[in-house]
């Protein structure tokens, strides 16, 4: 989208191969009008504003589509008839239409020799709906007199408006305040919020592959409207905002730096391998200085005032969840996938380092000879000098899936057990979500269970549960501290609850499912038996956001809400 810091109005020239020659002199009117035009290839002596060497060049147009005021598309037999990416600029230039207001202009085509019009439709948009300029008859001049007559210039940088809602402890009657359309969201998708903003990664259109729905969109947080979007190779996953950039990994293998304003990509890096991991901050030599870490344990360093990326390290183990950073931002705490806890570090003298402090196992004589390495995939949660975990194992148990390590003694408080053993009543499965600490009770939200439970930060023994609804096979999103006695819980129904620790109860449930979920789960000798259809692929599987006011979340249907307090 625009940058709202723009004095001049920025234009993409979108054009066929045969038609360099003439795009330039359109772009050399446009120049002389005071009118910045951008194009891949422009003429001397302006080729340093075009695409530079190295770069990706599918991306880089993408984005200057994206970010330009206006798309002037030059139509002629060659553009129209040829199979080639000046057609994917075109219906890129569509889309960025449909997110901007209908009574504005931005898509401009200019004909350049008799041909018809392609019938390219993206959404309501359609590419014969707009007027076209004969520029062998009319020139250039109407071209820049619409522009200069429809870009209205920002005074001061970035202008919000002051959020008008007023600050609540917590939501008591819950009501949508908007819904916006930014692609599916699931379990590695997050949302993050900057004071009238919030940034989202989405999965696009289809999950676990890429599409050009993929990437991270900024909206504004009082009406959902739609700022900027980027698109990256394949879904994109956490995303870190730091300054004046984010920076997030992909399932392509993509390591990418926007500028928060624009959404602009400045740098990329491919590793060939999913990354999973949100990046996070470690501070060293008086700054800081932002990692990521690939599923095969690629280390980045990611230098946002230079706009590098370079490996670093590479850790011998693979890495999924989130690493957690200590307050000071000194040091972090790693959950390897095949059980590792980990103490990572960095320095001017040794780089980026790391010891392996222990590892979580399980075991259960009557199905294992030996013990098993634990996976963890959850992020750490650090209280103090110890660390709080989530587990995954084979099947259930009757004990829960978390532990609590000492990370100064390095041995597991609890958690660590001689034998696992087999439920006779109550069953627990995975957990794949970060728990949260509430008082004395650290909260989490299990697999194969009904609801969410309390157990003591002393000795893990369980204290409470509050069942919500039915048991589900699966749950993805982590419970979010709402105050010091609520908190809120997305589940795989499609149902977001806000209980009351203190009182342990509900204070209320709303569906946000457009398209109701099947469950099938049935009664088989007083048990539940845990049917496939509340797998990852419905419901809401990525975790909310509260900002204080509101609560923000999406579903894997791929529509964003804003959940306010009904007054």
């Amino acid at each position: 989208m625009p940058d709202h810091h723009r004095t001049q109005p920025q234009v993409f020239v979108s054009y066929a191969r045969e038609d360099h020659t003439f795009a330039c002199e359109v772009y050399l009117a446009l120049r002389e009008k005071l009118i910045v035009p951008w194009m891949d290839k422009p003429p001397d002596p302006f080729h340093l504003e075009g695409l530079l060497p190295g770069q990706n060049w599918p991306l880089q147009i993408e984005q200057r589509i994206r970010e330009a005021d206006y798309v002037i598309l030059i139509l002629s037999p060659n553009s129209i008839q040829k199979q080639g990416f000046v057609q994917s600029e075109f219906r890129i230039a569509l889309q960025a239409a449909s997110w901007r207001p209908p009574n504005r202009l931005y898509v401009i085509p200019i004909l350049r020799a008799a041909c018809e019009v392609p019938l390219f439709v993206i959404g309501t948009v359609k590419l014969n709906d707009f007027h076209w300029i004969d520029y062998s008859a009319e020139g250039i001049i109407p071209v820049v007199e619409a522009i200069k007559r429809d870009f209205k210039p920002a005074p001061v940088p970035d202008i919000i408006r002051p959020s008008s809602t007023k600050i609540v402890d917590a939501i008591r009657n819950p009501q949508v305040r908007w819904k916006a359309s930014v692609g599916r969201m699931h379990w590695r998708n997050n949302i993050w919020g900057e004071e009238n903003l919030i940034f989202v990664s989405s999965s696009g259109e289809r999950w676990n592959e890429a599409d050009r729905s993929d990437g991270v969109y900024c909206l504004e947080k009082q009406t959902g409207v739609i700022r900027w979007g980027f698109n990256s190779n394949g879904d994109a996953n956490e995303i870190l905002v730091h300054e004046d950039k984010i920076v997030f990994g992909t399932d392509g293998g993509q390591l990418c730096i926007l500028n928060k304003s624009s959404g602009v990509l400045i740098q990329d890096h491919h590793v060939w391998h999913p990354i999973f991991t949100r990046p996070f901050v470690l501070h060293f030599a008086n700054a800081e200085h932002v990692f990521a870490i690939s599923h095969k344990g690629k280390v980045l360093l990611a230098k946002l005032d230079k706009g590098l990326i370079t490996q670093v390290a590479s850790l011998p183990f693979p890495v999924r969840a989130n690493i957690s950073v200590s307050r000071d931002k000194q040091s972090g705490i790693l959950f390897a996938e095949t059980g590792e806890i980990v103490r990572v570090w960095a320095s001017t003298s040794h780089g980026f380092s790391w010891e392996v402090l222990s590892r979580k196992t399980y075991f259960q004589s009557a199905f294992h000879k030996e013990r098993r390495k634990s996976v963890l995939v959850s992020a750490p949660l650090i209280d103090g000098s110890t660390v709080v975990g989530g587990v995954v194992r084979d099947t259930y148990y009757a004990s829960p899936p978390l532990f609590r390590f000492d990370t100064e003694d390095r041995r597991f408080l609890w958690g660590e057990t001689d034998q696992e053993e087999r439920p006779r009543d109550l069953s627990f499965g995975n957990l794949r979500n970060q728990p949260v600490i509430m008082g004395e009770s650290i909260c989490f939200a299990p697999a194969y269970t009904a609801g969410i439970f309390g157990a003591s930060r002393e000795s893990g023994k369980l204290l409470w549960e509050v069942l919500l609804g039915q048991q589900l096979f699966q749950q993805w999103s982590s419970p979010v501290v709402v105050d010091e006695n609520r908190l809120i819980l997305a589940r795989p129904d499609g149902i977001l609850y806000q209980v009351n620790v203190a009182e342990r109860k509900i204070e209320w449930s709303m569906s946000l499912l457009i398209t109701p979920t099947e469950t099938r789960s049935t009664n088989r000798s007083g048990k539940f038996w845990l049917g496939p259809s509340d797998l990852v692929d419905n419901g809401i599987t990525s975790t909310p956001a509260w900002d204080g006011t509101c609560i923000f979340l999406g579903t894997t249907e791929g529509t964003l809400f804003c959940v306010e307090n009904k007054i």
